[in-house]
């Protein structure tokens, strides 16, 4: 975030909310909702006449009728209005069938805009274009169901059945795109008869190529008319008849036509789509951070902001943001914005909301000596981190908000003096940078007045990103000797801010060689030799030495390895427990206030550090054993500290632990006992009782801290509950060896 700057605020809601029609099963009665687009807000409210059955629209130009939108029909059986207040489709009755609406308009566009755009029920629009016109279109309703649905056109076959139809015809002959089919007689090729379609309404229909189908697409009424001129007597007829659905059109005499309107439906039934309306935030500052609290919205300035969806069923703050620096301010209320979701349609206001951190420009703590090596050059922070680690840039007093002459197109030269190379040989440089980083090592030692460079490498980002964005390695050789290190940083000039124009680097030196040194002093100062006594069994336990082994710290676990299978007796049950760490590497950097996070591998533990000067790290504080099932991680949660490796010191506890002699007072032969659960990662066998539902160990509850039983292993190093209490084994003695039920007064012999 830059600071002094102002950020504008926007929750954004993504998806849809599904709008359920209602249905009155008791009254048979279902309702389907209306959906007005472009409706003029003349129409407020909607005039509903005609007994319900049409709904009169206005522009915005005086009182009279501009369109209107009317039920024309339904199917016997269903009895269908509108809601008085025309926003509702409403059917009585408990079948399924078919309503046919109409909108019809007479509406000049120019002239206060249109009565409406488009209405749209269960999936199927009418839409209002032009300045006059009508369109007419069926819904489908279900039955014993709140969905309705449309009919879509489909192109279907209607079979023609010829009696009498004259083997001349063979192939019949179509003609006219599909509109004529012409027919002789067994005299000459002449057209004796005509099939001719006259008119189409409601979508399309023409005769199929042979000649034996009609084809339509939709619900059609299709005007067919014979025509013959046809002389009996010579040559036979042309046909005697055809048949279409029931109709038939017959040739009678030698001159004549027969002209019949046939209904034919090339539809189908098409499920109406759920309605969906897209989901409505309303946002602003808040008094408090938590949710589920009313009456907490604020219209002051603070750092803390809300969102939520109008008319959600919890409408309880579903989103808040805290900051811990800058301040959300809140503007231009806007009341009585509508929004539909869980509790239907409601009304919230909502803000618009910015935010903006005020801030000085940023100050630095220089450290300019560590380990012995001194630094001398310009202030160094580290505004990103890479595959080395913390990368090293110039302090800027903006932070990444830094532009101008201190940053682009600037040089700058860092020396690090008394930089331990511990052997003459071949070393490693790995480095990463933006733009060009050049490195030279001095020739002499630090503590020489005379210094001399050579340069051993120059890396440039190109080279960086040639190599997969992965450090480049450079090698070169240097003497042994504590020496200064320069490092000249070069960042190239682009005119932007460090967030788009940065410049840093990221340097690390390492020892490659093998280095085998030889012993030239003789034998006499420098003797090697062996002795050794061979002892015939038994021998006699040597109990020399210097100390003993009492603990392993792991500090690589490496991975792959395959466990041992245990055998028969060569193993015994233990859990790991974590009990201290070891600073493995220091760091540099941390604070006080910074903690370390404990993974287990099954849960995540908060732990303190302690921290020395220039921010080393000391101690981690473990509060107590900590059950791990896993090689723990452990990082700290910093924004200022760098490079600390802490090694985890666990300890291996045998399960059961043994009892000090002394404690022992009787020990009894429980067989056939069951195991009630586990305690602390250890099988548990005795007796509980419970308290509020919770089972805890002992046969009733005494004095001190009761000790939960818990119902998994997992449970009880994790110490939280995640099995059904149903799911518990109770405590008891097995009737015999090999009944698996469990014989306790009072209780049944199946567990539930």
């Amino acid at each position: 975030v830059k600071r002094n700057t102002d950020y504008k605020v926007t929750a954004i809601a993504t998806g849809t909310h599904t709008l359920k029609n209602t249905e009155d099963k008791k009254n048979n009665k279902r309702e389907f909702n209306i959906d007005f687009d472009g409706l003029n807000k003349a129409n407020n409210p909607i005039q509903v006449s005609g007994a319900n059955k049409s709904l009169r629209l206005l522009d915005g130009d005086g009182d009279d009728r501009n369109a209107r939108f009317h039920i024309q029909s339904s199917s016997p059986g269903l009895d269908v209005i509108f809601s008085d207040d025309g926003k509702k489709l409403v059917v009585k009755g408990n079948g399924k069938g078919e309503v046919t609406l109409k909108l019809s308009w007479n509406d000049n566009p120019n002239t206060d805009g249109v009565a409406v755009k488009a209405i749209k029920i269960l999936g199927e629009t009418w839409r209002q274009s032009g300045k006059k016109g009508e369109e007419t279109k069926t819904i489908k309703i279900g039955g014993n169901s709140n969905t309705g649905g449309t009919r879509r056109n489909i192109n279907k076959s209607f079979r023609i059945k010829y009696n009498g139809l004259n083997s001349a015809n063979n192939p019949i002959n179509v003609s006219s795109n599909g509109s004529i089919i012409r027919l002789k007689d067994g005299d000459g090729n002449d057209t004796n008869a005509k099939i001719i379609i006259e008119d189409v309404k409601g979508g399309t229909a023409q005769f199929s190529d042979d000649g034996r189908s009609l084809i339509c697409n939709g619900s059609v009424q299709v005007r067919i008319t014979l025509e013959w001129n046809d002389n009996p007597n010579t040559a036979g007829v042309a046909l005697d008849s055809f048949e279409l659905r029931g109709k038939v059109w017959r040739q009678e005499g030698r001159r004549g036509t027969k002209t019949q309107t046939i209904n034919l439906d090339a539809t189908r039934s098409v499920p109406a789509p759920p309605e969906e309306v897209r989901l409505v935030p309303e946002q602003g500052t808040s008094k408090i951070f938590g949710r589920g609290k009313k009456g907490t919205e604020s219209n002051q300035p603070g750092n803390i902001i809300f969102a939520d969806i109008i008319g959600s069923a919890n409408d309880n703050d579903d989103m808040q943001i805290r900051c811990s620096n800058g301040i959300f301010t809140p503007s231009n209320k806007r009341k009585g914005v509508k929004g539909t979701s869980g509790q239907g349609t409601q009304s919230r206001n909502t803000w618009d909301l910015t935010f903006r951190v005020d801030a000085a420009e940023e100050a630095a703590t220089t450290i300019t000596e560590l380990n012995g090596v001194n630094y001398v050059g310009p202030e160094l922070a580290s505004y990103r981190r890479g595959k080395l680690g913390r990368l090293l840039s110039p302090f800027f007093p903006l932070g990444e908000d830094q532009g101008g002459d201190l940053l682009n197109g600037k040089t700058w030269e860092m020396v690090w003096e008394n930089v331990d190379f511990p052997i003459t040989g071949n070393y490693d440089f790995l480095f990463e940078v933006d733009d060009i980083v050049m490195v030279s090592v001095s020739n002499e030692e630090s503590k020489s007045k005379n210094i001399t460079y050579t340069e051993i490498a120059t890396t440039t980002l190109k080279e960086v990103r040639e190599n997969g964005n992965n450090p480049v390695l450079k090698k070169a050789r240097i003497e042994k000797g504590k020496r200064n290190v320069k490092v000249i940083l070069t960042n190239l000039s682009f005119n932007n801010t460090f967030r788009t124009n940065p410049t840093y680097f990221g340097m690390k030196i390492k020892f490659r060689d093998f280095v085998l040194q030889a012993d030239r002093r003789s034998w006499l100062n420098n003797p090697v030799g062996i002795s050794a006594v061979l002892l015939a069994p038994p021998c006699p336990r040597d109990s020399g030495g210097v100390g003993i082994v009492t603990a392993i710290t792991v500090t690589e676990p490496g991975n792959g390895y395959t466990p041992k299978p245990p055998g028969d007796s060569d193993f015994v049950n233990v859990t790991v427990d974590l009990t201290d760490t070891t600073i493995d590497t220091p760091g540099i950097g941390y604070t006080p206030g910074d903690t370390a996070i404990i993974s287990t591998g099954t849960t995540s533990i908060v732990a303190p550090i302690e921290v020395g000067e220039f921010g080393k790290v000391t101690k981690v504080g473990i509060p107590t054993s900590i059950p791990v099932t896993r090689t723990p991680d452990i990082s700290i949660i910093t924004t200022t500290g760098t490079n600390a490796k802490i090694i985890p010191v666990t300890e291996l506890v045998v399960d059961p632990v043994d009892v000090e002699p002394e404690n022992l007072i009787q020990i009894t032969d429980l067989a056939g006992l069951k195991q009630t659960g586990y305690i602390q990662g250890r099988a548990y066998y005795g007796e509980v009782y419970y308290e509020n539902g919770i089972p805890f160990a002992g046969r009733y509850k005494t004095a001190g801290t009761p000790i939960q039983v818990y119902a998994t292993l997992q449970e009880s190093i994790n110490a939280e509950v995640t099995t059904r209490p149903s799911a518990i084994q109770r405590s008891g003695t097995d009737i015999n060896s090999n009944d698996p039920r469990l014989n306790i007064p009072g209780t049944p012999d199946n567990l539930v």
